[in-house]
């Protein structure tokens, strides 16, 4: 959500479901869409 406030982050598509990852709470749940998001998404130039 930091990111995303400060304009760090941008979200095409259904944002809904980028805030229901605030809910997560496993450290292993985080990791695994962390290294999901590095596949998926690419640096702001």
């Amino acid at each position: 959500m930091k990111g995303f406030l400060t304009r760090k982050i941008r979200v095409k598509g259904d944002m809904t479901k980028m805030l229901t990852l605030a809910s997560i709470k496993s450290e292993g749940d985080l990791e695994a869409i962390r290294l999901k998001t590095l596949e998926m998404t690419e640096p702001v130039a």
